[in-house]
Formats: C-alpha cells, sequence, structure tokens
C-alpha cells in the first residue's frame, strides 16, 4: 500500500480548480472562465471579507483529486456504481417533509448526487438530480420564474460538452443560494443556506469515504478527508438559526452530526484516518441523510 499526504480540502475555490491542469478529459479544463465577483460554481469558497459566507462544499474537487491518485496507480473508478450505491435518487418531492431546513438539505444532497453523475457522465442521472434541486428550490418558496431556464443545461448534456454542464450546475446552485439569502427575513441568519452546505458536504463525505475505503490497499488517501474547519463553522452557522428552524429535526441532527465528524477529520496533513474510523465516519452521515431523507 502507497500512503502520502493529501490536503485536497473542501474549501478549493473554482479558480484554483480550472487554472489547475488535469487530464484531457476533464470536465473542468473547459468551463468557462467566470469574471472576479462572479458566481463560483460548485465549489466551496471563503470571502475575503469580514462576514464569513457560507461555503459551499462541492465533493468535485475532491472526487476529482481520488480519481486522479487511483489512475496513477491504474484503478478506475466505477462512478455510476457509487452513485448507485449512495444517491438519494427515486426521491418523491412532495413526500419530503415540508420544512425548510429539510427542503434545503434536500437541495444540497441532490447537488452533491449531480456532481458524481457529472463524474460518471452519465446524462439520465445528472437531470435526474437538476430537476429534484428545482422542484426542492420551488418548495422553498423560490419562483420557477427566478431561475435560469434549464434549457443551457439540457444542451450541454445533449451536446456531451461537461466543462459547460459543470458550469451549469453551479450557476444553478449561486440562483438558488442568492434567492435563499435575499429571501431571508434577517440578513445576518444564514442558517439556511448554511443547510444547503451541510447536506452537500454530508453527501460528498459519503462518496469520498466509499471510495477511499474501496482502495485503501491500493493507496491510502484517507487525509482527503481532512477538513475539520468547514465542519465547524457549518455547525456554527447552524445555531445560530431563528428558535424555529433551531427546534427542527433536520437541524438538531445536522448539528449533532457536523460535531460528531469534526474531531475524526482533524488530522495534520501528514496524517491518516483509520479504517474503523473512516468507517464511523461513513456511518455518521449516511444515517443523518437517511433520517433527514429516508
Amino acid at each position: 500500500m502507497i500512503m502520502r499526504p493529501h490536503s485536497f480540502a473542501f474549501s478549493c475555490v473554482l479558480a484554483a480548480l480550472v487554472g489547475t491542469s488535469f487530464a484531457a478529459d476533464d470536465p473542468v479544463t473547459s468551463a468557462p472562465k467566470l469574471k472576479p465577483g462572479a458566481a463560483e460554481p460548485v465549489g466551496a469558497k471563503v470571502a475575503d471579507d469580514a462576514e464569513y459566507r457560507i461555503a459551499f462544499p462541492s465533493p468535485y474537487a475532491r472526487m476529482l483529486g481520488i480519481e486522479t491518485a487511483l489512475k496513477k496507480q491504474n484503478v478506475t473508478v466505477d462512478w455510476a456504481a457509487v452513485y448507485q450505491r449512495l444517491a438519494k435518487k427515486g426521491l418523491k418531492v412532495d413526500a419530503v417533509a415540508n420544512d425548510r431546513a429539510t427542503l434545503a438539505f434536500a437541495v444540497g444532497v441532490r447537488l452533491a448526487d449531480g456532481i458524481i453523475a457529472l463524474m460518471g457522465k452519465d446524462e439520465e442521472k445528472l437531470l435526474s438530480c437538476a430537476k429534484d434541486v428545482r422542484a426542492f428550490a420551488q418548495k422553498l418558496g423560490i419562483d420557477r420564474k427566478e431561475l435560469s431556464d434549464e434549457g443551457p443545461l439540457l444542451r450541454a448534456v445533449e451536446d456531451g460538452n461537461w466543462g459547460q454542464v459543470f458550469f451549469e450546475l453551479g450557476m444553478m446552485q449561486q440562483e438558488i443560494v442568492n434567492r435563499l439569502e435575499k429571501n431571508n427575513p434577517t440578513e445576518k441568519d444564514r442558517s439556511i443556506t448554511a443547510m444547503v452546505a451541510s447536506g452537500a458536504w454530508l453527501q460528498g463525505v459519503r462518496y469520498a469515504v466509499d471510495v477511499i475505503s474501496d482502495n485503501m490497499k491500493t493507496e491510502d488517501l484517507s487525509n482527503m478527508l481532512r477538513a475539520a474547519p468547514l465542519a465547524a463553522r457549518l455547525k456554527l452557522e447552524l445555531e445560530k438559526a431563528p428558535a424555529d428552524v433551531l427546534a427542527l429535526p433536520t437541524t438538531k441532527k445536522s448539528i449533532a452530526v457536523l460535531d460528531q465528524v469534526r474531531p475524526l477529520i482533524d488530522i495534520a496533513r501528514d496524517q491518516s484516518i483509520s479504517k474503523d474510523k473512516l468507517l464511523q465516519i461513513q456511518q455518521l452521515a449516511a444515517n443523518a441523510v437517511s433520517e433527514v431523507l429516508p
């Protein structure tokens, strides 16, 4: 087994992704570059200003790092199988608990699922994720007219233009986040957007642990899960929620799980996570997702 340190944290910005040289078939290399201040598609960003803006943790950066490392060991990740095992496919939108925390969590989870569908270049799965994201967003009170036409995403998928697909997914995410923030009656309350981020992060952790655990005998990539500050920050933002949001089961569960996962991924650059702790992380994240979205 090969062991080497990794520090591929979730808080990579999109600029770092598009500015890095990856394999020719990587969808990010053809993604349109954004002007400063524009939306940063499906990437986690911490703003430079004094007020913290929620980082939106995308599994894409981490999955790409895992895939690249494993390719060097002649291992090909079967993303379709990974999606089949873990994605919250077949969700009935009307059957999901009709509260803001649960709906926001569902948006995040399906955004994460969409990225795994993108990794596998699966048109049907990706469009299913996008459809669910838009449906949950509308249940959160975002008017369909406030979201961009889905035509560009459909065309990009049909054309197999995966870089553009990556971009369009990110723009859809950013539109939803912006609208949720504008609709928020309390400017400093970011609990609902933090819930979107929590759903995306916990589902992304499930995917990462799944692939890392399956390939530990080939290469130990567990250090790629190192992201304790992000878990702590998401928990902090959720704890600032108004009393009615704090009282919701989804909020309580998310806060508890983020608090339990944080110490398990609080490791140094040159440390790894043991197999038993990886199992703990997987179980905690899986239980959270399955309880919120049964």
